[in-house]
C-alpha cells in the first residue's frame, strides 16, 4: 500500500512538473507570436478638429414693405443681381377704411380752421391798415394762418399717402427697392398676394431676401473640449458635401464667449470667413465639413501612436528588437499627433520596433 502510494505522489508530481513546463513553453511561444517588427517614418502630421456646418452669407436682408397692399408687379427672379436702391416690385395700396376716414376727418377739419384764420387775417389786416389794431395783433393773426395753411397741406398729403401710399402725383402704388446690393435668393410671394406692413405688432410681409454672396460666413458648433483649443485667425479647410473635388479656405473670426447646453451637451458657436474661389460658386445653405488646424509638423519622424507604451510615471518608451526576451526599452520624446500618427524624438530611422499587438493580451 505504501508503494502504491509513493507511485502516485510520484506521477501526481511529474505531470505538475509536465503541465507547468508546457504553460511557460506556451506562453513564452504565444509572447513571440504577439508582436510585429516596423521601423519609425517620415510623414507630415496635421492635429485638427473636424466640424460639421453651414455656408450662409455674411449679411443677409429681408425686404418687406412699408406699407400693406396687393403685390401688382414683381421686376426680380431668384438668382438675380441687384443694387442698392434698385426697383424689385410693386404694391397697390389697399387703403385701410379707419385709417382713411380719419385722414377724411383730419382734412375736413383742417379746410375749416384754415378757412376761418383766413378771415381774420384778412379782418386784421383791413382793421390795421384803418389803424383801429396794433401791429401785434397782426402778426398774430398772420402766424394763425401760415399755421393752419401749413396743417391743411399737411392733411392733404396724409389723405394721399392713405390712398395711394405715394405723394408723388403719377404714382399708384408703393415701390419696393432693394436696401443692399447682391444676389436675390428668395421671393416667398406671388403676383396678387396680399402683404402686411411691419409696425409694433407685426414684422410684417416678406417680400425677397437678398444676400451679398462675395462674403460668406461657415457657421458651426463645436463641443467644449474643442473650444478651449481654438482661436482667432486659425486657418480652416473647408469640404463643400456639393462640391466633393474642391477645398476652400476659412479663416476662424469668432468663438463664442458663452455655451449653449442641449441634452446635457455644451456647445459653442464659430464663425469663419470663407475664401471664395473665381472658378466655382458657393451657394448659401451648403453643408460643409470645416477641418480646423490646430498644429501641425512637416517631414517629421513618426510611429503609429498605439505602439507607444507609458511606465508608471506616464513616460513614453518605444520597445525596441534585440533578439532577447521583452526586448529594450527606449524612452522617446513626443510632438504632435493627428490621433494615429505621433511624432517622436530620441530615436533613429534605422531602429527596429516591437509593435504588440495590445488586444490579444
Amino acid at each position: 500500500m505504501s508503494n502504491v502510494f509513493k507511485f502516485l505522489t510520484v506521477t501526481i508530481v511529474m505531470i505538475m512538473i509536465a503541465l507547468t513546463g508546457m504553460f511557460l513553453y506556451s506562453k513564452s511561444t504565444s509572447e513571440k507570436e504577439n508582436y510585429t517588427v516596423v521601423s519609425p517614418f517620415v510623414t507630415d502630421i496635421v492635429d485638427k478638429v473636424v466640424v460639421s456646418g453651414t455656408i450662409v452669407p455674411r449679411n443677409k436682408v429681408e425686404v418687406k414693405p412699408d406699407i400693406s397692399g396687393i403685390v401688382e408687379e414683381i421686376l426680380v427672379k431668384p438668382g438675380d443681381k441687384v443694387k442698392k436702391g434698385d426697383l424689385l416690385a410693386r404694391i397697390t395700396i389697399v387703403p385701410n377704411l379707419s385709417q382713411l376716414s380719419e385722414a377724411d376727418g383730419d382734412l375736413e377739419q383742417a379746410r375749416i380752421d384754415f378757412a376761418s384764420a383766413e378771415r381774420t387775417f384778412k379782418l386784421q389786416k383791413q382793421l390795421f391798415e384803418k389803424g383801429v389794431v396794433a401791429e401785434d395783433d397782426l402778426k398774430t393773426a398772420r402766424f394763425d394762418h401760415d399755421r393752419a395753411r401749413k396743417k391743411l397741406e399737411a392733411a392733404k398729403k396724409r389723405l394721399q399717402l392713405v390712398k395711394k401710399g405715394s405723394l408723388g402725383k403719377s404714382y399708384s402704388a408703393t415701390e419696393v427697392r432693394a436696401t443692399i446690393p447682391g444676389v436675390v435668393l428668395s421671393i416667398p410671394v406671388k403676383v396678387g398676394g396680399f402683404v402686411i406692413e411691419t409696425n409694433t405688432y407685426n414684422e410684417g410681409s416678406t417680400i425677397m431676401s437678398i444676400a451679398d454672396m462675395n462674403d460668406m460666413l461657415f457657421e458651426g458648433q463645436v463641443g467644449e473640449l474643442e473650444a478651449g483649443k481654438l482661436e482667432e485667425d486659425m486657418e480652416l479647410l473647408l469640404y463643400v458635401g456639393a462640391l466633393e473635388d474642391v477645398a476652400f479656405n476659412a479663416t476662424l473670426e469668432f468663438v463664442s464667449p458663452e455655451g449653449e447646453k442641449e441634452d446635457g451637451v455644451v456647445s459653442f458657436e464659430i464663425r469663419a470667413r470663407v475664401s471664395q474661389s473665381p472658378e466655382r460658386f458657393i451657394r448659401a445653405g451648403y453643408s460643409a465639413n470645416a477641418h480646423i488646424i490646430l498644429k501641425r509638423a512637416d517631414s517629421v519622424l513618426a510611429v503609429k501612436e498605439r505602439i507607444l507604451n507609458f511606465d508608471k510615471n506616464d513616460k513614453p518608451y518605444l520597445i525596441l528588437e534585440n533578439g532577447k526576451q521583452g526586448g529594450e526599452r527606449k524612452y522617446v520624446e513626443l510632438g504632435v499627433s493627428d490621433g494615429i500618427n505621433i511624432e517622436v524624438s530620441g530615436i533613429g530611422q534605422e531602429e527596429k520596433i516591437r509593435a504588440i499587438d495590445k488586444t490579444e493580451k
